[in-house]
């Protein structure tokens, strides 16, 4: 394993390991034009693992820039490739989960497909869409396995798609890595989530072994050597995980309090009305005041649940337009 050179900081020594689930690592290695055959092996051990037929080409359509992380710390990028028959990927690295996290899942899945078309293009055009989501937690309590797909289906025939142009998949590493950890996933994947679990959950004698056995996570490992050898890009990483993190802390910590004020208020001016307040104040709060229209409609809501789902967007957008998106 490759580290950093050593920097000083005032006379001490800074020692820096940027996580391979760090998203800033997987668009270098899943961006970089140098490391494409490690981003067909990850999408065809994934697609493997189910049987699905492997890709041969891929282009990124949005190659990695150290510039995109310097202009905005704080979001989290996904990966979005073309294969060789234009069916879309996206590849989505979530290290913290979040309320909602399949309803967001299925909103950017949607937001991808419907960004195929314009206005005078006609559905045929429209390809499929494949999500592959790898996560550092569990997001389905009920099912143990470390991968789980989702098409749309008849409940009176599963083998009947309502189309093919839908395909999820979620990915889990598992809380612990050794010799004895069972993973109910193909060779191929398994060297893979072995490899997204550096270093808190795999060693590195573990890395190296995967490697060598596995060509794609080969070049995976060669690719996180280069990019320790880069100090710029580790401290780049480093902050940000750390900036994503307080924010998540300071999120959770509005959300409690919002919930605490939509109780006492609403306990004083109906559930509703109580929510809708809190839920202004958050948005005065993190984007500043709001349109008189906009806070209108949201003080006229009586819906409590969406009321709620609001709240959560609020509590994590960096924009009004953003809001606004969500808001129907």
């Amino acid at each position: 394993m490759v580290q950093p050179e050593n920097t000083s900081d005032h006379g001490n020594e800074l020692h820096l390991t940027v996580p391979t689930m760090s998203d800033m690592f997987v668009h270098f290695l899943f961006g970089s034009k140098k490391y494409e055959s490690a981003l067909i092996c990850f999408v065809n051990a994934v697609l493997s693992d189910v049987f699905r037929k492997p890709i041969k080409t891929v282009t990124v359509r949005n190659p990695f820039s150290v510039q995109m992380f310097l202009q905005d710390k704080t979001t989290m990028l996904d990966i979005v490739a073309e294969d060789e028959n234009s069916r879309l990927l996206d590849i989505e690295i979530q290290i913290v989960n979040h309320r909602y996290f399949e309803e967001r899942t299925l909103y950017y899945w949607a937001k991808l497909y419907a960004s195929q078309l314009t206005k005078s293009e006609s559905y045929k055009t429209l390809k499929p869409v494949v999500s592959i989501i790898l996560t550092d937690f569990q997001v389905f309590k009920e099912l143990d396995s470390l991968h789980t797909t989702f098409h749309i289906t008849s409940n009176d025939d599963k083998r009947v798609l309502l189309t093919d142009h839908f395909e999820m998949h979620f990915l889990r590493v598992p809380e612990r890595i050794d010799d004895q950890t069972p993973m109910d996933v193909s060779p191929s994947l398994k060297c893979w989530l072995t490899f997204f679990g550096y270093p808190k959950k795999t060693t590195e004698a573990m890395m190296l072994e995967v490697a060598n056995s596995d060509a794609g996570v080969q070049a995976a490992e060669d690719a996180y050597g280069d990019f320790m050898q880069t100090p710029e890009y580790c401290q780049i990483s480093v902050l940000r995980d750390k900036i994503q993190r307080d924010r998540i802390s300071q999120l959770e910590t509005r959300w409690e309090e919002g919930r605490e004020e939509g109780r006492e208020e609403g306990l004083i001016a109906g559930e509703a009305k109580g929510k809708a307040q809190v839920l202004v104040k958050i948005l005065d709060r993190q984007l500043g005041p709001i349109p008189a229209e906009l806070k209108t409609k949201i003080l006229q809501m009586t819906d409590g649940v969406e009321l709620d789902r609001l709240t959560d967007i609020a509590l994590s957008t960096t924009s009004l337009e953003q809001f606004n998106e969500n808001f129907r």
